[in-house]
């Protein structure tokens, strides 16, 4: 999308579009059913965007989440590996002492 809109711009969007519906009646007091519609489509249509825009950042920050985790588990074995080698090497420089 070249033109993509900030979350904001969409949050104030959705903001302008809610104060339209108060205004949906026409002179004579008749509420304009057609302009309603209208108007939750739109809505509709950024809150989708919006839901998107928010799966695509939760999605971004579990993958995220899973290399961090991944990456202090091995860490973890790791050094876990170099102490079972250093209680090794201890025991073998006893034995030859």
């Amino acid at each position: 999308m070249a033109n993509e809109m900030s979350i904001d711009d969409m949050v104030k969007m959705l903001q302008e579009e809610v104060r339209k519906v108060e205004n949906f009646d026409d002179a004579d007091g008749r509420l304009d059913i057609a302009s309603m519609n209208k108007q939750i489509d739109n809505a509709n249509a950024l809150l989708d965007i919006l839901e998107a825009k928010y799966n695509k950042f939760d999605a971004t920050l579990d993958a995220m989440l899973k290399e961090i985790e991944e990456s202090e588990k091995a860490k973890k074995e790791n050094k876990e590996e170099k102490k079972e080698e250093n209680k090794e090497e201890k025991k073998e420089e006893n034995k030859e002492n």
